[in-house]
């Protein structure tokens, strides 16, 4: 069964402490108590357009308080904190991935353009080593009740480091990785913290509860995260 949604038994709201107030239109449907977030990873270069982002989605269930630092919460979980092999998958990405993360969240409830409310994780999960391709990243499968598109969604994980590979001349992701992306989704499903990580379909203009889902052992490609050229080898005939 969901967990319980829960109103405030006392007369204090949370104010909402807005550290960057940009408005952003999005796509999203409105939905009442539904927190659009991007978990937002930036590389060395620090340059806009090498960002890797995860979309995520949730449910406040603690009507009437801000579910920005339960959502903080939740999402440090799946990035920086332990699994039960002891992997943290932050630590699996590419060195040039900067340590940390920033989650701009948004309130779908609000009308577009809607107001962004930022949480930073400032440390944290520093990555060792090579990295494989920038467009190689490790997906995590996940649906809410039935396996069809509109209840269906994915994270890309990545860029990763060179170790995250079976290292038996197999271009595989390593078991231990894969094991950790589907601990860590088990524990966003099922958090203490008075939110629920929900699929948002755009179509249909609903939210539902993720229920589960899977990593598989093969690769992606995202060729958006690929480096942009920065130099030409000519030849001519």
């Amino acid at each position: 069964m969901g967990k319980t949604r829960r109103r405030p038994t006392g007369s204090g709201i949370h104010p909402r402490e807005t550290i960057s107030d940009t408005l952003e239109a999005m796509a999203d449907p409105i939905l009442t108590d539904i927190f659009k977030v991007q978990a937002v990873f930036k590389d060395s270069s620090n340059l806009p357009e090498n960002q890797f982002v995860n979309n995520w989605y949730f449910r406040n269930d603690e009507i009437g308080f801000d579910p920005f630092d339960p959502i903080k919460s939740a999402l440090d979980a799946f990035y920086f904190q332990p699994a039960a092999n002891g992997v943290i998958l932050k630590a699996q990405m590419a060195s040039h991935v900067l340590p940390g993360v920033e989650y701009r969240i948004y309130d779908l409830g609000q009308a577009p353009p809607r107001t962004r409310v930022t949480r930073v994780t400032a440390a944290g999960g520093s990555s060792v080593g090579a990295g494989l391709p920038g467009e190689v990243a490790l997906c995590s499968s996940f649906y809410a009740g039935f396996n069809v598109p509109r209840r269906r969604g994915r994270h890309y994980i990545g860029p990763l480091g060179a170790g995250t590979t079976d290292g038996a001349g197999s271009p595989r992701p390593a078991t231990t990785i894969r094991a950790a992306v589907a601990d860590r989704a088990k524990n966003v499903a099922q958090t203490t913290q008075p939110v629920t990580w929900v699929v948002v379909s755009q179509a249909g203009a609903m939210a539902n509860v993720v229920t589960a889902g899977w990593c598989d052992n093969a690769f992606d490609t995202q060729r958006r995260r690929g480096n942009a050229p920065s130099a030409r080898d000519i030849w001519a005939a």
